[in-house]
């Protein structure tokens, strides 16, 4: 049974999108958080040695399939230019900015890391000794979307506002349907642009 929660009137009653600010929020937390990092020669190897995975015709990316996993829905890209691309989608269970949550997030990424190893021994032609699968602490988070939900239920119709601080840093504060039907809230969220290694990023959110 779902747990009773006061509910959020309707936001065309409301004058200022201050009022949010009022609202009781749940943790922070981080969604589609993106990461990039390189490693030398893997993209010959991997299109080279498994022919399934048959690069797209025009950019010559090698999208593998989605990994489900620790309720993340994370999809890697293998560019032309060895550089390695991945993509933690978390908008409907989004990773809380605390212990429990970055343990969930960085079990995750340990799998990403051990798919991408698994392609890289079983070929025949395997990368340099030089060459290897970084550790995801040092993957570069290129942005991820950080922000809160609001505690109690909103009611009222689906809206979206965003905008810009001084800092080019894009704001959203939207009605967000919640998964299972569990109705609709408020999130608040930054989209952030940390371009720093992930350790380095999440130690500097731990802080603030």
């Amino acid at each position: 049974m779902r747990a009773q929660m006061s509910n959020v009137p309707n936001l065309s009653s409301v004058s200022s999108v201050s009022f949010i600010d009022t609202l009781p929020a749940d943790k922070h937390a981080l969604h589609d958080i993106r990461f990039r990092f390189r490693v030398d020669n893997i993209w010959t190897v991997i299109s080279t040695n498994r022919p399934e995975l048959r690069p797209n015709e025009v950019s010559k990316d090698i999208s593998l399939e989605p990994l489900e996993t620790h309720d993340l829905t994370i999809k890697t890209t293998i560019h032309h230019t060895d550089t390695v691309s991945v993509i933690v989608g978390c908008s409907l269970n989004p990773v809380a900015a605390d212990i429990n949550g970055l343990v969930r997030l960085s079990n995750a990424l340990t799998r990403v890391e051990e798919r991408l190893l698994r392609y890289i021994e079983c070929a025949p032609r395997p990368l340099s000794m030089s060459s290897f699968i970084p550790d995801h602490g040092s993957w570069i988070v290129t942005m991820w979307h950080f922000g809160t939900d609001s505690l109690s239920e909103y009611t009222g119709e689906k809206f979206e506002r965003t905008w810009e601080d001084g800092e080019h840093t894009l704001l959203r504060i939207y009605s967000k349907d919640m998964k299972d039907g569990n109705g609709m809230k408020i999130r608040k969220e930054r989209q952030e642009y940390p371009g720093i290694r992930l350790d380095a990023a999440i130690l500097e959110k731990l802080r603030t």
